[in-house]
């Protein structure tokens, strides 16, 4: 056997061929073991040498214009600003599939064809230091296999800008990403979390498959037309940490339908037999995407599939709203109030000191999906360690951890008054975007100043005056807040609003128009005030960013209390949701 067929295959597997392509083609040549082992060592050596040079189809080739014919028209959504894509495509110690030039090449064109987003393509790890990565509002990661990188520094830097509110998005291959290859051995559980699942268990490359809408209209299904589709593909049947308690499927496997297809049965890769395919979630304040649908090149020359992975990324990269409330969590109510943009939350009861972890267990409990949580309360009963700064990247994670086993989101952050020395506030907004918040509420009207309006902006963080003791704000001050900045917001409460302003529901949401961020709802002896009220806040503008249950307690009583209000909620939202239809 001559060495021009090797170095063809050694060629070819370099464009994306893949190392099971190679492997195959080396026993169907006869090509001695020793020369196995030879050229697998100069394909690993390649792929690390040609890690930062983008795979891309040549623009004369067939290739280039079969992706370039299948690209949609215009953008899913109209995005919010010009928005940057950090498309990474580095294996290790994997020849990588021939799909990602494809993919690649298809992301750059998206872009440009409809204006959704700009894409740079890098397989340089050092891409992920903060100061680089603050350029981008999302990463995609095409089709990785391996250990990407094992810098502590590096990774921090990523789940800091999922967490704060950027967004991630995988493909097939990425749910080994972060393990050691070959093998598949975890090397980083937290990126597990983040993409949804972990796992390549699969059967062939082609394997026919009937597949469902789990969520028919879902805005990221929509390329769909509600209608369940057949595919070929590699599809893998990932497993932990994958669980419809923390995700939002989109499509699966019809396990009936593709058995009836393929004249055999499915196998049991998972005792549920749930095979999900595509899915979205938080994490923290991040949006994250993986689908499986990937391993060949023929996805990125599918007007079909294109249509749907150009709704991915403008979902990851914050312009398309998408729901992500996991699918077992789905009942009437939750989807009422789905419907609705109601998001519910806990708070703590801070007279008691109570601890954040059971904040935390509480409002899992009662399956509350936020909470807002107070600045400086204790992680633990008895502990020193609070939630401020320092806290150490250990803390933070176990804090990641523990909210993301409950099912729980921390929306926000409570505190007395904005510190007033420069330091203390950056500390502040950066902490509280480290830890997923998207509001700070405080008890009294901070003083302006550009660098808390820079800070706002730059974080994405409202500030809200607490004013749920004395809810009438003069119109002067209203208008103050309405003068400085977007971002700053009130706090209320639905029990003292009608005996305090003496107006009628319509003459309250009036008056405070879009600067209502939280609406806490106590004891329900206003019960019928407070749905006059609630009615007027369906439109995106008036709608509050949190409406809290009142503050969580371990007392007997308030169980029975809490419950009370959340089916008071839980009704209102399905009345209101049946009368909008």
């Amino acid at each position: 056997m001559n060495g021009n067929r090797e170095m063809a295959m050694i060629a070819y597997w370099g464009k994306g061929g893949g190392t099971n392509w190679f492997y195959q083609h080396a026993v169907a040549l006869r090509l001695p073991p020793i020369r196995h082992v030879a050229a697998a060592v100069i394909l690993l050596m390649s792929a690390r040498l040609d890690a930062a040079s983008p795979a891309l189809l040549a623009p004369e080739s067939p290739d280039y214009g079969r992706v370039a014919a299948a690209l949609p028209t215009r953008a899913t959504a109209k995005p919010a600003k010009p928005r940057r894509l950090l498309v990474f495509d580095l294996n290790v110690n994997y020849g990588g599939h021939r799909s990602a030039a494809f993919a690649n090449q298809a992301f750059l064109l998206l872009g440009q064809k409809t204006g959704a987003f700009e894409a740079e393509i890098s397989g340089d790890p050092e891409i992920f230091r903060s100061e680089s990565l603050a350029r981008f509002d999302a990463v995609f990661f095409n089709n990785n296999v391996g250990n990407l990188f094992t810098n502590a520094d590096l990774r921090e830097s990523l789940v800091d800008f999922v967490y704060g509110g950027g967004g991630l998005m995988g493909v097939h291959g990425t749910s080994v990403a972060f393990t050691r290859w070959p093998g598949a051995h975890e090397d980083w559980p937290e990126f597990g979390r983040m993409l949804g699942g972990r796992g390549a268990s699969h059967r062939e490359a082609n394997e026919h498959a009937a597949i469902k809408l789990d969520d028919p209209e879902h805005p990221l299904n929509a390329c769909f037309g509600g209608q369940g589709f057949e595919y070929r593909s590699e599809f893998f049947r990932v497993g932990p940490p994958y669980s419809r308690d923390r995700l939002r499927v989109l499509f699966s496997f019809d396990n009936e339908k593709t058995s009836q297809l393929q004249g055999r049965d499915l196998g049991k890769f998972r005792a549920d037999e749930d095979y999900a395919l595509a899915w979205v979630r938080n994490y923290g304040r991040g949006r994250t995407l993986y689908c499986t649908i990937a391993h060949n090149p023929e996805v990125f020359c599918d007007p079909l599939m294109l249509k749907f992975y150009l709704g991915a990324a403008q979902f990851v990269l914050g312009d398309l709203a998408a729901p992500t409330l996991p699918s077992a969590r789905l009942t009437p109510a939750a989807q009422a109030l789905e419907r609705l943009g109601w998001r519910t939350g806990l708070e703590p009861d801070l007279a008691s000191g109570e601890p954040l972890s059971e904040t935390i267990v509480r409002a899992g409990k009662f399956r509350i999906p936020f909470i807002n949580a107070a600045y400086g309360q204790p992680l633990e009963k008895g502990s020193p360690k609070k939630l401020a700064p320092p806290l150490s990247a250990e803390d933070r994670q176990a804090l990641r951890f523990r909210l993301d086993d409950a099912g729980v989101r921390l929306l926000g952050l409570r505190l007395a008054a904005l510190p007033s020395a420069e330091t203390e506030l950056r500390d502040l907004f950066r902490f509280a975007r480290r830890m997923g918040a998207e509001m700070i509420t405080v008890a009294e009207v901070p003083a302006s100043s550009d660098l808390l309006i820079r800070l706002m902006e730059e974080n994405q963080l409202r500030v809200v005056v607490d004013n749920r003791l004395s809810p009438h704000l003069p119109s002067r001050q209203m208008a103050q807040m309405r003068a400085q900045n977007r971002l700053f917001g009130v706090a209320l409460s639905a029990n003292r609003l009608n005996a305090a302003m003496r107006l009628s529901p319509p003459q309250v949401a009036q008056h405070f128009e879009d600067r209502l961020a939280l609406l806490e709802i106590g004891n329900l002896q206003e019960a019928d005030w407070i749905k006059k009220y609630m009615a007027q806040l369906l439109s995106p503008r008036r709608r509050p960013e949190l409406i809290t249950l009142g503050p969580s307690s371990a007392k007997a009583d308030t169980d029975v209390e809490l419950q009370a209000r959340i089916e008071f909620l839980d009704r209102l939202a399905l009345e209101l949701t049946k009368t909008d239809k």
